[in-house]
């Protein structure tokens, strides 16, 4: 406000110059209202006294700070239903400590002529570690090795922590709230980045436990097989979209693969070698390969339309080529294929030989080369031969 004084007498009326004077206020309000960590919800607004906030996990403790536009105000600053801590106006608060769960922070402020009192409140929340974690969705802030440690969870590193929130992201929050989900996603994306090193493989659950889809039994050789053919150090599988695309197509050339082997009958297209490989088929080689793909050849697609039913057929060829030593002294002579096995790869005749029979069998198996029971027809005709041989003698 402005004044001036005056006098009157008889010699007229004096004025005096210009005075000025402030009354206090009733404002109670704040102009401004920020923390340290998080961004108040709603938008600040001197006439809003209600705000909620967010923290991450390692924000242990907040400081507030609150402006007031008039000078004379009292601000005063309180955590929960502790006592208040006045706060000059535009100053930031002491440290405030945040419990995981929700926090509520309050300021009130008393206007100048102490007439009026506004108190603000702000709900912080500050998630665990493990539901940090398990929010996480590929956007905003993204975990640090800390927050992995803080949760419980081991074998996350600097050098690999890239790789294991790729994946985290996508994992839906219900396969990721618990500390051995986060857990068993960790560890499994360590054992995808060790057999792409050359060390092991990831199994099935650790594929699944990772987000990965496609994956099976049956194309899970395929797909190990794939895993560490890629770089060394990772690079071809170091996030999730990487090693989706690497689980996928070696799936899709798996399925392929194994369609040509189911529909194999003696004609063109001839499985190669490589089909077996990339169908996830162990122990087929150049060599042995043609063997194989006689037993294929009668066997039909009902009984060798799996990984499993193939593998089968192929390890007990394995052992049948294996006991044709020729003139080299049995290296196994405790282990001599059975009639499962030669039925197994179609030899029906030899897979029907009674023991004494089987006996005489695999002695002229054993006494010759492998090129002379490379086929299903080769193996039954010595099997026709020993029976023959028998009857005779009898």
């Amino acid at each position: 406000y402005s004044f001036k004084a005056y006098a009157i007498n008889a010699e007229g009326t004096t004025y005096s110059s210009v005075g000025n004077f402030t009354t206090a206020t009733s404002d109670a309000s704040l102009s401004a209202l920020t923390l340290s960590s998080g961004v108040l919800s709603p938008a600040f607004s001197g006439s809003q006294t209600s705000y909620t906030a967010s923290v991450r996990h390692l924000v242990s403790a907040v400081t507030v700070t609150p402006t007031t536009p008039q000078a004379g105000a009292t601000i005063r600053v309180r955590r929960g239903t502790g006592g208040f801590v006045i706060v000059p106006s535009g100053t930031p608060s002491g440290s405030l400590s945040l419990d995981p769960g929700t926090t509520v922070l309050e300021v009130q402020v008393t206007s100048q002529d102490e007439t009026s009192q506004r108190t603000y409140t702000i709900a912080v929340t500050r998630p665990t570690a493990l539901e940090e974690l398990s929010q996480y969705d590929g956007s905003g802030a993204a975990p640090d090795v800390d927050l992995y440690v803080a949760a419980g969870v081991t074998g996350v590193t600097s050098g690999n922590l890239g790789s294991m929130n790729s994946a985290l992201a996508v994992l839906v929050p219900a396969a990721s709230d618990s500390v051995g989900e986060v857990q068993a996603m960790v560890d499994g994306y360590l054992a995808v980045l060790s057999a792409a090193a050359g060390s092991g493989g990831p199994s099935l659950a650790q594929l699944q436990a990772v987000g990965i889809t496609g994956a099976t039994a049956d194309n899970l050789q395929a797909v190990r097989l794939a895993i560490a053919a890629t770089a060394d150090d990772g690079s071809g599988v170091d996030t999730f979209s990487e090693l989706q695309q690497v689980v996928t197509t070696a799936a899709n050339d798996a399925l392929a693969a194994l369609t040509l082997l189911r529909d194999y009958a003696g004609s063109a297209p001839i499985p190669s070698t490589q089909t077996y490989v990339t169908a996830g088929i162990a122990g087929v080689l150049d060599g042995n390969r043609d063997a194989m793909n006689s037993a294929l050849a009668v066997i039909g697609p009902l009984a060798s339309d799996t990984v499993v039913e193939i593998q089968a057929i192929v390890d007990a060829y394995l052992c049948i080529l294996a006991e044709a030593n020729g003139a080299a002294p049995d290296l196994t002579p405790g282990v001599n294929p059975t009639v499962e096995q030669y039925a197994l790869v179609g030899a029906t005749v030899a897979g029907a030989l009674a023991a004494r029979e089987l006996a005489l069998m695999n002695d002229s198996v054993g006494a010759q080369e492998t090129t002379a029971v490379d086929t299903v027809a080769k193996l039954n005709a010595l099997a026709a031969a020993a029976a023959r041989v028998l009857a005779t003698a009898t």
